[in-house]
């Protein structure tokens, strides 16, 4: 019997850090780490964005080596 067709992968979004990527992306220039970032975006932007979605994006963001991210 024939195997049915593969299914469409779709790209995950991160939409819980969307709206503060622009000022992640810029932490992340500044060399902080990620568990600095995540202290700073609780802080600064009064959001309750989990540590491991902050730690999730910084480290593809830096794998990736693109430091200079643009939604």
């Amino acid at each position: 019997s024939l195997a049915p067709p593969q299914r469409k992968q779709l790209p995950r979004r991160r939409k819980t850090v969307d709206h503060v990527r622009p000022h992640v992306d810029a932490l992340i220039a500044k060399g902080l780490t990620g568990r600095e970032i995540w202290e700073k975006i609780f802080d600064d932007h009064d959001t309750g964005i989990s540590y491991s979605s902050i730690r999730t994006y910084v480290s593809e963001q830096r794998e990736q080596g693109d430091h200079h991210a643009q939604p």
